[in-house]
């Protein structure tokens, strides 16, 4: 039983979202002490989205999967993906309309967005969404004023070809961080141990950048390998926008230890729904890990 309910969450991951992965796994653990396992039958929405000083507001809605002895088929699990709710946002002044739809670039790869809106420094955004049958969530987030990086260094590591990247930046408030691997991340992922407040950055200011990680991948070290390009997303917080990720991570540290079971959902700033809505005062980078050739490092 506790492999077969690993197998389906490891399936199940290709065609919902990633937010609810935690429910699915502590389902798994809790599985390996007892033989029938069940989760709630409610159907709750959630609710992943962002925008960015700057860009324009992304949204991925889908739906909790219910868990039971029996198996999940592959071909049901598009059912959890919500094509067709109405979803809108608001700065206060002007309501726009977000539309789904297919993008590969994404995961799950469908997306509500706007072309008429881009997140503005300072101002605070409200989410609405309504689904077909009846669900309804609001949720507000404001964009903090971005903090940039000053300059990046990258260290080989203690394992050959594995490569470490710190930055340094004058941030003294809540912050977080995101990575993308080009050619092998779809989008920016949450960088392991990349939420800091004021009091975790040093004097020197100097905080590691790791890879981003993905529960498609059961082992993935938090290193980048040799010639690969790396993009860094650097967003400072809200307060809401921080508790969410402070859960976040403490729940992703605590799903990996199996004598610590969780029952608790992530906390959200979502009314109505599971999830977040999250503004970022983001900015950005590329950073080339170095190539080796002959034996010898040759940085571009």
């Amino acid at each position: 039983m506790k492999e077969r309910l690993r197998y389906f969450a490891e399936k199940w991951l290709l065609s919902v979202g990633c937010l609810q992965v935690f429910i699915l796994l502590n389902c798994c653990l809790l599985s390996s002490c007892y033989d029938h396992v069940e989760t709630s039958t409610d159907k709750l929405l959630v609710v992943e989205g962002w925008i960015d000083a700057g860009d324009f507001p992304k949204v991925k809605l889908t739906n909790t999967v219910y868990l039971s002895k029996n198996e999940l088929m592959l071909d049901s699990l598009s059912n959890y993906l919500e094509r067709w709710a109405k979803v809108t946002i608001s700065d206060g002044t002007r309501t726009e309309i977000m539309v789904g739809r297919y993008d590969r670039n994404y995961f799950p790869p469908f997306v509500y967005t706007t072309y008429d809106m881009r997140g503005e420094i300072g101002k605070e955004y409200t989410l609405r969404v309504e689904t077909p049958d009846g669900q309804v969530a609001e949720a507000t987030t404001t964009i903090p004023k971005p903090v940039v990086i000053d300059s990046f260094h990258v260290e080989q590591a203690m394992v050959d070809s594995l490569y470490q990247i710190y930055a340094y930046t004058s941030c003294k408030q809540r912050c977080k961080l995101f990575s993308q691997v080009i050619g092998k991340d779809k989008e920016f992922l949450s960088a392991e141990l990349g939420l800091m407040n004021a009091g975790m950055i040093g004097a020197e200011g100097k905080v590691s950048v790791r890879r981003g990680r993905s529960n498609l991948i059961k082992k993935r070290d938090p290193y980048f390998r040799e010639g690969e390009t790396v993009r860094v997303k650097f967003a400072t917080l809200d307060s809401t926008s921080y508790e969410y990720w402070r859960s976040f991570e403490d729940l992703a540290a605590l799903s990996r230890v199996p004598l610590v079971p969780v029952s608790t959902n992530l906390k959200s700033n979502v009314r109505g729904a599971l999830g977040y809505w999250c503004g970022y005062g983001a900015t950005f980078y590329r950073v080339q890990i170095p190539k080796k050739e002959n034996g010898r490092k040759v940085n571009d």
